[in-house]
């Protein structure tokens, strides 16, 4: 008679989008305590729920393929969690169902994969909008443990043919130096030589098209 089932994962910390490895083992009692049900060689659907008490829950699906009572499938990590999660599995085969969980562990960000500008607002009396950076991985996270210092950027507008590096604030030509903290960096557009200049064909052409940032 089944009496649990051990689930173990091989990571403490994962990023999103890689592979969480899953071991189970099938235990029944046994007077020197629970031992590996050994005889049992089977494939089994199951469920791999991935989840916490804040609300954090993904499910998918996996089969494990049993030797000796012990196998291992693979479920992907999804987006980063604030908090700890562990892993339930559900062999949706075998009744009872026996539901047990992993140790907790963590998933964080993945790698970066993209660079995306957004304007925010500013509330230093300069006119205009200020750009943020924020580099991000392939779900769209920030990338918070990506910091770096004096990052070049160009600020581009069409038509306009534009091409003092040493600032946050973009020159005539839209050039500007940003530091990257927890994976954001701000541009200050707002006021700059850069900003009078794209204004001024802003207004003529009655609107707003979106600026590059390179």
């Amino acid at each position: 008679m089944l009496r649990d089932l051990d689930v173990r994962i091989d990571k403490d910390l994962y990023k999103s989008g890689e592979e969480i490895e899953v071991t189970v083992e099938l235990k029944y009692p046994h007077p020197d305590g629970d031992k590996t049900l050994w005889t049992f060689n089977q494939t089994v659907p199951a469920l791999v729920q991935v989840y916490n008490s804040d609300g954090y829950n993904d499910i998918q699906e996996a089969t494990f393929d049993f030797k000796k009572g012990a196998a291992t499938a693979k479920t992907t990590a999804g987006a980063a969690s604030d908090k700890p999660v562990v892993v339930r599995v559900r062999l949706t085969a075998l009744s009872p169902s026996i539901i047990p969980v992993s140790k907790e562990f963590t998933i964080k960000h993945g790698d970066p994969a993209a660079m995306v500008a957004s304007y925010m607002r500013i509330t230093d009396g300069r006119p205009g909008y200020d750009i943020k950076l924020s580099i991000v991985d392939h779900l769209g996270q920030t990338v918070k443990d990506f910091s770096r210092r004096g990052v070049k950027v160009k600020l581009t507008h069409w038509p306009l043919n534009i091409s003092d590096m040493s600032s946050a604030i973009p020159s005539e030509r839209g050039e500007a130096t940003v530091d990257f903290i927890n994976g954001e960096a701000q541009i200050l557009f707002g006021g700059s030589p850069f900003w009078t200049k794209v204004n001024d064909w802003w207004k003529q052409n009655q609107g707003r098209p979106a600026l590059i940032v390179i």
